[in-house]
């Protein structure tokens, strides 16, 4: 063979290896693209509460698997981040499932449909629980309805989930929270804290609350107090799994002393919400992160307690980021 058709070949040669790397550097194979530090922004809910210790989990597992990155922590709250995400004006943040549903579809609270959100990850549930002093002799919650009984009761803290749970349930009656003030019902939206130190002082004698469960605040008011624990009815239950992007969930027995039975309810989860104006990578490298230092986050805090590498993507309400989507699918977690 001549020296002229022995370089062409080389020339060849060396030109399809310079296209195929090409193709692995700028194709889909996002793992091998550059292991810079991630730059982004990321909200929680109060200082000091759950939500920032797992956010500040989350920034210290990007840190580790990418070191040098920087995810810049600020407080907010379940709809203010939401709305900061689908604005573009927040990259990452913490919200609950069925919000992100609702801001999807368009529904419940939100009115216009939420076209710039993706999912990243699951967390934890928080847990719809209904109970009642027993001295008061209420065994379920349409006895309250049928008979007009007057209750005074928690229903969660100020802009949370209780209070409109409760305007979907009593929906279902074609009832309103203020039909029931009608008939003398006094309703309290209530941190925990402040819940316990209500009903121990007598000015409640109910909690409608939706909370990491078993929830302590509730042991505790357990063990100077007999309660009752009711469940809402299984229609109920369903329309609010199906309508308002909430889980079945059911309480193991002997989670609380007074409460020997399962408790079949329903749940929101804590979830991880991107902007889809955040690249590809950047949001495939935060799933990397989340999965590979599952066993960490799960250290945080008893609610993260069995957190795993399946469970992040249980009960996800919502389409999943496509970088997120993309690590997924390498390490075979969906098809």
């Amino acid at each position: 063979m001549s020296k002229f058709k022995t370089a062409i070949i080389i020339i060849i040669i060396v030109s399809l290896m310079g296209i195929t790397g090409c193709q692995i550097a700028n194709g889909d194979n996002i793992s091998d693209t550059s292991k810079a530090p991630v730059k982004a922004s990321i909200a929680y809910g109060s200082p000091g509460g759950l939500w920032f210790m797992l956010c500040s989990g989350i920034s210290e597992s990007v840190n580790k698997t990418y070191p040098g990155s920087n995810l810049e922590l600020s407080p907010g709250g379940n709809f203010p981040n939401l709305s900061r995400i689908n604005e573009g004006t927040l990259d990452f943040g913490l919200t609950l499932t069925n919000m992100t549903y609702e801001g999807y579809n368009g529904i419940g609270q939100i009115d216009e449909k939420m076209t710039n959100i993706g999912g990243i990850a699951v967390f934890y549930p928080s847990t719809f629980q209904l109970l009642f002093r027993k001295k008061l002799g209420i065994t379920s919650f349409e006895q309250i309805l049928e008979n007009k009984i007057a209750v005074n009761m928690s229903i969660g803290e100020p802009g949370g989930n209780s209070a409109e749970v409760l305007g979907y349930v009593l929906s279902e009656y074609d009832l309103t929270i203020k039909d029931l003030e009608n008939w003398g019902c006094k309703f309290y939206e209530k941190r925990l804290s402040e819940t316990e130190e209500m009903f121990s002082d007598g000015v409640i004698d109910g909690i409608w609350y939706i909370a990491g469960a078993p929830t302590p605040v509730f042991a505790q008011i357990g063990t100077n107090e007999e309660l009752v624990v009711l469940e809402l009815p299984l229609n109920i239950l369903k329309t609010l799994v199906d309508d308002y992007g909430y889980n079945n969930y059911v309480l193991p027995g002997n989670s609380y002393s007074f409460k020997q039975e399962d408790y079949t309810t329903v749940c929101s989860y804590t979830m991880l919400t991107a902007s889809l104006s955040v690249s590809d990578e950047t949001a495939y490298k935060v799933a990397k992160s989340i999965t590979e230092n599952v066993d960490y986050i799960g250290s945080i805090h008893a609610s993260l307690k069995g957190l795993t590498s399946e469970s992040i993507l249980a009960g996800m309400p919502v389409p999943l980021h496509p970088g997120a989507e993309k690590y997924y699918k390498e390490i075979g977690l969906i098809d």
